[in-house]
């Protein structure tokens, strides 16, 4: 795996922008299998504040294509 990346940082890595991109969701309970995690060549995770233990794989999808998308800063 070439880099783990934050969520916030995606937009200004080429390797998300000019290329073909494949995104996968983990599920909340058990995340992204290991067999499809040792194929990534990067992960992106989104940082959790306060008490949030976790986003809806829905929700997680949506804040990292908007990332990717829109350009704007997530804080």
């Amino acid at each position: 795996m070439d880099a783990a990346w934050d969520v916030r940082q995606v937009r200004q890595q080429p390797q998300f922008c000019d290329r073909p991109l494949v995104i996968i969701i983990g599920n909340e309970a058990t995340g992204v299998a290991s067999e499809l995690l040792a194929q990534a060549t990067s992960t992106v995770s989104i940082p959790l504040h306060n008490d949030v233990e976790s986003l809806n794989a829905a929700v997680a999808a949506g804040i990292l294509m908007f990332s990717l998308n829109a350009g704007g800063t997530i804080s």
